[in-house]
């Protein structure tokens, strides 16, 4: 059996999940793959009992079947829950969301039992999220969007009852960690990476704040929720040391799970792990574990465009004035300069293509020299209706069967 957990460099941003692994006979199991259902819960026991995982794959090979699962963090790739009323008001002007609501239902959509900020300076800089963050993404996607801003990452924590818990970078682990272990044996600890972070730089690509001082002292955060509250709380908070640090082999008292601490034996202080490969057996649990390694040089916080070009355009997104919506079509998005409010015009299609406008159309070229021909007996049929469009002759020629059309023959050019 083995358990594993690893948090993106430094900890400044991301969505972290554990993975619990473990092999049976195949012999013991031949129908593995209905004995063992996706989503299943599974717990390893004992005295000190593991975070519950779920099983996402099984393989086997002629000897064993391998069972792999994750923590409950694998349930925010759901679709995070809402739809466009949410986003408007009574007098249909759009309204951001509270960013206690957007935690809360993903607490609600993905089975957390609550969420922890451990920073209410955030909650004060960043009190609502705007729909372009929120609509047609998944609760990953928002966490991630989060955890950018906030600089930190996103865990499950808790035995008793799965919670939603925020890491950030920069504070004091000893006070946010949820799981501690003892080393009693244990290889030299290897530090071999070490940063002084003094500057925040913050930008939404409009508005800077704080000083690129361009070295590796500087972390750069590129996010559309950056203002001036939100750096100050980063700023007050991020400033630190990071140092990385190494453990080949150590033999741990209790099973592993995020955020992490390790008493070593022969250090005077708790060391803050955010990687950890465990291997557990009826002799221990021998882990490899850590802190990440980092790049000393000139180190930059991955900015909004790169993120951009490193996936799909996501639904939802909007890019200048127009947005892709789930139901296959576009809306353009028109915003008012004078208030702010905005409203979206576009089409959607449906099965058998066909397409569904909001409002009228209207080419910008204009249609001229309209004419039009009526039944000599009788002036509310019409017969014929030609025009001019884009320099092309449109001739529409109808047939009456009594008081119904009997048929419409259009054609184009000049058939005269």
């Amino acid at each position: 059996m083995e358990m594993s957990f690893s948090v993106s460099e430094m900890g400044t941003s991301g969505v972290c999940s554990e993975c619990f692994s473990f092999a049976l006979p195949l012999s013991e199991h031949p129908n593995y793959f209905t004995e063992f259902p996706g989503g299943t819960a599974v717990q390893l026991g004992g005295t000190a009992p593991s975070p519950v995982f779920y099983i996402s794959s099984k393989s086997a090979d002629d000897v064993s079947v391998k069972i792999t699962c994750y923590d409950r963090m694998t349930f925010t790739e759901a679709d995070f829950p809402c739809d466009e009323s949410d986003f408007i008001d009574q007098h249909g002007n759009e309204i951001p969301m509270p960013i206690g609501t957007v935690l809360s239902r993903i607490c609600t959509e993905c089975g957390f039992a609550h969420y922890f900020l451990n920073d209410n300076a955030l909650t004060t800089a960043v009190p609502t999220i705007p729909r372009s963050l929120l609509l047609g993404r998944t609760c990953r996607d928002v966490l991630t969007t989060l955890s950018e801003a906030f600089c930190g990452y996103w865990c499950c924590s808790g035995l008793l009852s799965p919670d939603l818990y925020f890491v950030p970078f920069g504070t004091d682990m000893t006070a946010v960690v949820q799981s501690y272990a003892e080393a009693e044996y244990h290889e030299a600890l290897r530090y071999n990476s070490r940063r002084t972070i003094q500057h925040i730089y913050l930008t939404d690509n409009t508005a800077e704040y704080g000083t690129d001082a361009g070295g590796s002292d500087t972390i750069r955060i590129n996010t559309p929720l950056a203002n001036p509250a939100l750096y100050s709380a980063l700023y007050a908070r991020a400033r630190s040391l990071y140092s990385g640090v190494s453990c080949g082999h150590a033999y741990l008292d209790a099973l592993p799970s995020t955020p992490f601490c390790v008493e070593f034996d022969g250090e005077e202080d708790p060391q803050y792990i955010n990687y950890c490969t465990a291997k557990i057996s009826s002799r221990g649990i021998l882990a490899s574990l850590g802190r990440n390694k980092i790049d000393e040089g000139a180190w930059a916080y991955k900015n909004r465009t790169r993120r951009e070009l490193e996936k799909r355009y996501a639904e939802g997104d909007v890019w200048k004035n127009t947005e892709v919506t789930k139901s296959g079509g576009l809306k353009m998005v028109y915003v008012n300069e004078n208030t702010g409010s905005k409203k979206k015009y576009g089409f959607d299609t449906h099965e058998g293509g066909l397409t569904a406008f909001d409002g009228g159309m209207l080419s910008k070229q204009g249609i001229t020299d309209v004419v039009c021909t009526y039944d000599p007996s009788d002036s509310s049929k019409l017969t014929e209706l030609a025009y001019t469009y884009c320099g092309e002759t449109v001739k529409a020629v109808v047939t009456w069967v009594g008081d119904n059309i009997g048929s419409v023959l259009i054609s184009e050019g000049d058939d005269d």
